[in-house]
């Protein structure tokens, strides 16, 4: 803890990414850095503009500056392994991505979603434990929690 409360007061970024941590509420979607997605896209994504004041508004500028460059479900894998590609050089030990229901049958199902969610794990950050969250928002698709839970797969649920 001195270590890291240290790295804080010397405002040292490399020293606070070099302390094992965990990150306990990642947005699968969109827990990796700009710069990692802007790479991989070879584009050069619109910085915020201003401190945003909702989470609507966070959606929005999500929607209209990243989602957008992934027009279809093939764009949804490539921001999960982001992800984990920040946990990593984070030094993240301990990541709990959430991911919401809809996301689990866009990809096909239980069992199609954990293979790919697995394997990014195993791909980009085998060395943290992963701990997936449901992430339930709405009410779409409610009635597949039973399926979903059979898997023993999430460790947490988000509401």
């Amino acid at each position: 803890m001195e270590k890291f409360i240290q790295a804080l007061k010397n405002n040292s970024l490399s020293e606070v990414e070099s302390i094992p941590k965990s990150d306990l509420h990642n947005h699968a979607g969109r827990g990796g850095r700009i710069s990692y997605i802007e790479n991989m896209l070879n584009v050069k994504l619109s910085p915020l503009s201003k401190v945003l004041s909702s989470v609507q508004e966070m959606d929005r500028w999500f929607a209209d500056n990243v989602k957008c460059h992934f027009p279809d479900k093939s764009g949804f894998i490539p921001r999960i392994a982001a992800a984990f590609v920040q946990a990593k050089a984070d030094n993240v030990s301990v990541l709990a991505l959430n991911y919401g229901v809809n996301e689990v049958y866009w990809l096909g199902g239980m069992d199609i979603f954990t293979a790919i969610m697995n394997g990014l794990h195993k791909a980009f950050a085998p060395e943290a434990t992963f701990l997936p969250d449901l992430f339930l928002w709405k009410t779409d698709n409610i009635n597949k929690l039973d399926e979903i839970f059979s898997e023993n797969w999430f460790k947490g649920i988000e509401v």
